[in-house]
């Protein structure tokens, strides 16, 4: 009956429940009379056969003999008020049922779709455990809509910071620039030290430029995976970390075995130098970096002496622009872009505290597969 699912879109629950238990009804009580009518007339018809053949004294007792007949005469007489009683109960039953079908199963099933359940009959009140489902998904929508407004509000004062703080660099290489045309161009000195200054400045912006820039390039990121040698790839990166000055201690701990490995090996050294390069930030002397292979998959830990992560680090240390340490060095945005490169395979960054300080790490399979 899915034209009366039509006709009762625009009304209310209660005034459909009405109308579908009215329609309903209606069916049974003329269902009920169809059936007296159809009794009266095989009564009627068997007296008419009866009577062509019989006198009327014989017909009488026949009629009143005949099993056939009493039971129907007993039924158009005695059952009729009882048919009607039971019609109208059995009708308003059916409806209902049929108006549940219609209004609330279906819409139960919808909303069970919205929160990701599966919806399974059980013997207990859906509608409570329904309830109980979207309010949780109602209050973890409340929550995703908290933490995008703390990144909203992150982002905007990330980006007034940035336009703060770029301004410095530009203002001293615009005034290098005037210097260098108002001094002697055969003092060698003092354009020396012009040109450092104006170089170290440089720098500074590109790395805002690039921070900001591999934050956006995320989106439409393009991955060229290839097979790598392990050993060849860690050479590398100690190759990267050997020609920086810094006081910090790095140990590498590698396996020296011809593994193949089957990454991007741009985007995963883009991980690496993340991951170390906040280790060396927040390390007291020591860093470790460890790779370990078993069963098919590539484990990394870079671990560090530092104080390790706070607890508002480990909740949030992965977001955009999260920083337990803001300078004009750091956007807050290298845990968070590796991690998003991790997705590609699969990954995730873990973050914890250990007994000497902090620790990052994650796990990649090594096939294609």
């Amino acid at each position: 009956m899915d034209w009366l699912d039509e006709i009762t879109k625009k009304h209310k629950l209660k005034t459909s429940f009405f109308i579908y238990n009215l329609v309903y009804i209606f069916i049974g009580i003329a269902m009920i009379i169809f059936v007296f009518s159809m009794l009266t007339t095989i009564l009627g018809g068997i007296q008419s056969a009866v009577f062509v053949e019989k006198n009327p004294n014989e017909l009488y007792m026949l009629l009143q003999n005949s099993r056939i007949t009493v039971l129907i005469n007993k039924i158009l007489k005695n059952y009729r008020s009882i048919a009607f009683s039971i019609a109208t109960v059995v009708s308003s039953l059916l409806g209902f049922r049929r108006f549940y079908k219609d209004k609330i199963d279906d819409v139960i099933l919808d909303l069970y779709e919205l929160t990701g359940e599966v919806y399974k009959e059980e013997n207990y009140n859906e509608l409570d455990i329904l309830y109980d489902k979207l309010s949780d998904f109602i209050g973890d929508l409340n929550d995703n809509k908290i933490s995008l407004i703390k990144e909203k509000d992150a982002f905007d004062k990330r980006i007034t910071d940035f336009g703060h703080d770029i301004k410095n660099p530009l203002a001293i290489v615009k005034g290098n620039v005037e210097m260098m045309e108002l001094i002697d161009k055969n003092d060698n000195e003092s354009f020396e030290s012009l040109i450092i200054s104006t170089n170290k400045n440089i720098k500074r912006i590109e790395n805002y430029i690039n921070r900001l820039d591999s934050l956006r390039k995320l989106e439409t990121i393009e991955v060229n995976n290839r097979n790598v040698l392990l050993e060849e790839f860690v050479e590398v990166l100690i190759m990267d970390y050997s020609a920086l000055e810094s006081r910090k201690k790095l140990v590498w701990n590698y396996p020296k075995d011809k593994i193949t490995c089957y990454f991007d090996d741009i985007l995963i050294s883009e991980v690496m130098h993340n991951l170390i390069d906040n280790a060396i930030r927040f390390a007291k002397e020591n860093i470790e970096i460890n790779f370990k292979v078993e069963n098919k998959m590539l484990y990394v830990e870079v671990l560090d002496d530092g104080k390790g992560f706070s607890n508002e680090a480990l909740v949030n240390g992965k977001t955009q622009f999260f920083t337990e340490n803001p300078n004009k060095e750091n956007l807050g945005l290298g845990l968070n872009i590796s991690n998003n490169i991790l997705g590609y395979y699969g990954g995730d960054l873990n973050l914890e505290n250990t007994k000497n300080g902090g620790k990052v790490s994650f796990e990649i399979k090594l096939e294609n597969n």
